[in-house]
Parts: C-alpha cells; structure tokens; sequence
C-alpha cells in the first residue's frame, strides 16, 4: 500500500514595507563663539543662537553720566557657553544684530531703548546673533543701587527679606519695555504663613458665605411659619 508522502504546507507570507529609520535633526553646532577679540580694541565680538541668547542672557538699562543711557548685560547663565565666552554681568552692549536686516549691525545710542534689544533677542527670524560688547565692567552693582529711587531701593530691600523668609532667591521683575514692577502693598498679608491661613475665622469670604446661606435660610423659614397667617388665607 502506498502512504502519500505530506507536502509541506506553505505559509501566506505578506510583503512588508520597508521600515523608514526617522533621520533625527543634527543638533545645532552653533553655540557662543568669540568672532574678533583683538587686543587693543575695548571691545569683542560674539555670536551665538538666539536661542542661546533667550536662555543665558538678561539685558538692563540704566542712565550713566551725562545723562547717556547705557544698555547692559545683568544677568549670564552660570556654566553657559556665554560665560565661558567671557560675558558678565557689567559689560555694556555696543551693538546687536539688527532683527530687521540680519545682514546689517544695529549700534545702540542714546534713542536705542532696551525695549528693542529684547525684541530682537526674542525674534523668530533671527537663527543667530551678534553681540559687540565692551570687554571692561562699566555698570556696577553700586551705579544701579545709586540709580534707584528711595522708594525702590525700601520696596528691593522688602523682596529680598521677603524671599529670605522664604528661604527663595529675590527677582527684580521687569514689564516688556524693562520698566520695575512695583508690588501692590495690599497682596501682602500678615495671616498667611506661606499657603496656610492663620487669620481669624471671620474674613470677607466667610462672612459673604454666612450671608449667601442665612438669607435665603430665613426667608425659606419666615414664608413657612407664615403660610396661612400672612399669605394663602382664603378671604372668602
């Protein structure tokens, strides 16, 4: 008797696209770079990312002698490649590159407001800027503390009090136009030790509550004991 021989049974093998490997964008090799640095200018060029300027820099302004408004570097972020670079806080900001033509310089002077050194700073057309810096510390900690008025150095003095309570670290906030905000003395409270209230249980919140309930409370009361006396009396 002849056994038929098994053929082997033949899977459906289903053709599979070819997987695409997702290419990932080369990170961006522009960083802080020094561009000219000789030694008998005052002053050196720098360039780097706007987005490298957006995170590491902060810019202030403040009114020198002779009633010349300086724009400065307040603030460089520590362990950046603008720090390594040589950037401090103190160096005056001679030019920038101009947010409308990026081939040109844009030199500050005495009608360059700070207002349009952080508005090119904060530009999405730029990819990269230039920075012309004078190399000597020309704004001090001391001109800016002369530079404020009475008021404002009691209002800094009550920030940094304030964040040493709270064990923070004091800002100077600034609006768009790098003007001081002052705080509101009525945001300020005695009652609150950080977010836990330590005030007395009457306040305007719970006496508004109290009256939002014991109003309709009693009118529901009175319009109940009355019914038949003062109103619904059958006159006929």
């Amino acid at each position: 008797m002849k056994v038929a021989a098994i053929q082997p049974t033949r899977r459906c093998v289903h053709a599979r696209a070819p997987v695409r490997e997702r290419r990932r964008a080369p990170p961006n090799p522009l960083r802080a770079t020094i561009i000219e640095n000789s030694d008998t200018s005052t002053e050196y060029t720098i360039q780097m990312t706007t987005e490298e300027a957006r995170k590491c820099l902060r810019f202030d302004a403040i009114v020198v002698a002779d009633n010349e408004r300086a724009i400065f570097v307040s603030g460089v972020a520590r362990d950046s490649s603008a720090e390594r670079c040589g950037i401090v806080p103190g160096q005056r900001l001679r030019a920038l590159t101009n947010p409308v033509d990026k081939e040109a310089m844009m030199f500050l002077g005495d009608g360059q407001r700070l207002a349009f050194v952080k508005d090119a700073v904060r530009s999405t057309r730029l990819e990269e800027l230039t920075f012309i810096l004078e190399k000597e510390i020309s704004v001090t900690q001391e001109m800016v503390a002369a530079a404020m008025s009475e008021e404002e150095r009691e209002e800094e003095a009550m920030r940094a009090e304030r964040a040493r309570v709270k064990n923070e670290t004091p800002t100077r906030r600034t609006d768009r136009e790098g003007k001081k905000i002052k705080d509101r003395p009525d945001l300020y409270s005695d009652k609150w030790e950080g977010d836990e209230y330590t005030g007395s249980f009457w306040n305007e919140l719970t006496v508004g509550i109290a009256v939002a309930v014991v109003v309709p409370l009693v009118i529901t009361v009175l319009a109940t004991t009355t019914r038949g006396v003062l109103w619904d009396v059958t006159r006929f």
